[in-house]
Formats: C-alpha cells, sequence, structure tokens
C-alpha cells in the first residue's frame, strides 16, 4: 500500500508542475511571438513551445525514475538534462510571475532532485573509488595524459615530416649530381668524336698535298679551327706520315694474328699511346679496312698489310744523321 501511495504521490507532484510551469510558458511564448498576426500560427508556436520546454523535462524525469537498465552516466545525463530545463523554468517564472513564481519552482527543484539523487550518489561513490583504487583514473589524470598524447603525436608528426623533406631534399642532390656528371661524359664522348674526325680529316688533307704534280691541294672540308699550331699541339701528329702508315700496317698485322686484341693491349704490344691506336682504329673502321663483331676486330678481306704486330721504334731526328 505504501509503494502504491509513493507512486500516486509521485505522478501526481509531476502532473502538478505540469499545471504550473504549463500556463506561464504558455503566456510568456504569447508575449513572445505576438508580432504574428495569425491567431492560428500563434496557436501553433505556443502549442511547440510548451511542448518543448515541459516535454523535454517530463521526458527526462520519466527516464530518470523509470530506465532501469541504463548505466550510472546515462542516468546522470538525464538528471542533468533535467536540470537544464529547470533553469529554463525558472527564467520563465521570473518573467510571468517574478519572484513569488520562484516558490513553485522550489518545489519542482526538490522533485527533481530527489528523483535522481541515488544516481547522483551513487555515480559519485563510484568516481571516488575508482581514483582511491588509482590515480590514473582521476580526471585531471586522463585530460594531462590526453594533452600529453597530442603533444606526442605532434611531434611524432613533425620528426616523420623533417625526415621525409631531408630524403627529398638528398634524392633531389643526387639526382642533379647525376645528370652534371652525365653531361660531362657526353661532352667528353663529343669531343672525342670531335677530335677523331679531325685527325682523319688531317690524315686525308696531307695526303692530297703531296699528289702526283707535288701541287698542294688542300681539302675544301678542312674546318678552319684547324691550324698547323694546333696540329703541332697533338703530340703524335708532330712525326712523318709514314710513322702513321706504319702503324697501321702493325695493327693490321697484329689483328690478324689475334682479332681478340683491345686497345689498351695493341698499345702496349706497339709501344705507343692508346690515343693513337684508338685514333688508327676508328680511322681504319671508317675505311674499311677492319670490321668488328662479338669474337673481335677482324681484318677485312683485301686488306694487304706489311706490318707484322711489332712494337715501333721512334725514327732517328735528321740532324743526327
Amino acid at each position: 500500500m505504501y509503494k502504491g501511495i509513493q507512486k500516486t504521490l509521485d505522478w501526481g507532484v509531476k502532473i502538478a508542475s505540469l499545471a504550473v510551469t504549463g500556463p506561464a510558458t504558455w503566456q510568456v511564448s504569447a508575449d513572445l511571438f505576438k508580432d504574428i498576426q495569425s491567431p492560428v500560427i500563434l496557436f501553433i508556436m505556443q502549442f511547440a513551445a510548451v511542448f518543448l520546454v515541459e516535454g523535454v523535462l517530463l521526458s527526462n524525469w520519466l527516464l530518470l525514475e523509470f530506465d532501469k537498465n541504463a548505466t550510472p552516466e546515462i542516468k546522470v545525463r538525464y538528471g542533468l538534462t533535467a536540470l537544464v530545463m529547470y533553469v529554463a523554468l525558472l527564467v520563465i517564472a521570473w518573467r510571468h510571475e517574478g519572484p513569488t513564481g520562484l516558490v513553485f519552482r522550489l518545489a519542482l527543484l526538490a522533485a527533481l532532485v530527489g528523483s535522481g539523487w541515488d544516481t547522483y550518489v551513487y555515480t559519485w561513490q563510484r568516481m571516488t573509488a575508482s581514483v582511491d583504487r588509482s590515480p590514473e583514473n582521476s580526471g585531471k589524470v586522463k585530460r594531462h595524459a590526453r594533452n600529453l598524447s597530442i603533444k606526442e603525436a605532434m611531434m611524432r608528426r613533425e620528426a616523420e615530416h623533417q625526415s621525409t623533406v631531408a630524403l627529398i631534399t638528398a634524392e633531389n642532390k643526387a639526382a642533379l649530381h647525376h645528370t652534371s656528371l652525365y653531361g660531362e661524359r657526353l661532352l667528353q664522348r663529343i669531343q672525342i668524336e670531335d677530335k677523331s674526325e679531325r685527325l682523319q680529316l688531317m690524315d686525308q688533307n696531307d695526303a692530297l698535298e703531296r699528289d702526283a704534280s707535288g701541287k698542294k691541294k688542300r681539302l675544301p672540308t678542312l674546318p678552319p679551327t684547324v691550324t698547323p699550331s694546333a696540329r703541332r699541339e697533338l703530340p703524335f701528329l708532330s712525326g712523318p706520315d709514314r710513322a702513321t702508315q706504319e702503324l697501321r700496317a702493325n695493327i693490321l698485322g697484329a689483328l690478324g694474328e689475334d682479332p681478340s686484341y683491345d686497345t689498351p693491349r695493341m698499345a702496349e704490344r706497339l709501344g705507343v699511346s692508346r690515343e693513337q691506336v684508338s685514333t688508327a682504329m676508328a680511322t681504319m673502321l671508317e675505311d674499311g679496312q677492319i670490321y668488328q663483331d662479338a669474337e673481335g676486330t677482324h681484318v677485312a678481306e683485301g686488306t694487304g698489310h706489311n706490318g707484322n704486330g711489332r712494337r715501333l721504334r721512334p725514327r732517328p731526328n735528321s740532324r743526327n744523321r
């Protein structure tokens, strides 16, 4: 019987609170929306205002009491929401009734606190007991740990960014250096090809200078930049043309014996520089006297030679004869 009476009183308090606060909310909303001319729209607005404020309060109040499966944290949310709506009703009471209306609102506050008192006390005890078991469960410690975790994540991300930037910078420098070296190799290759072609033109020019009539003829295609002084700067052109012919004959003789000769071995055998051997072989390749394949360098058919690949000896100076 006691439980039935208590339940009837609880529901009576709730209905009474709505009966007290509802008309005040209705009247205040009418004053708030008095600029609306249409009575129908004004009625809808007043009804919506009362339903919103009183409905949110009553909904959370009922959930606070009858939602037995809710966790303490959820029940605390119900209680706090109901208290916030109670503050809204206080503002409405002050606007409509003045200080006298606070008397009715205090009774409503007592009912709300009484409905959620067990939840508030249990939640508080649970929080304090959790902190007593471990300080790590304290809200301050958790907030501090969260802030430190954020700082650590930012520092870690900053370090990754710096490492990535350094790697990109190093790769860029390496790529630029590789391109620079590749350009230098290209220039050297072009210079070597130009030098070889100039030497070939000089040989042809010397051959035309000593024709049967004794008249000197020069190739019109000889580059004007190749002057006699420049020719004297080439160390392996200071000798007569006969030395060049002898060198080619010895190269043919050596290749006839062993096609696998390369430039360093050929230069070592003949006792001349690699540059002389490379230039002479390039000229003979161009003239078709020799050809190259996977097995080495071979003497072309029909190419006669008197050399036998012997080491060349420097010719005596005409002044010392």
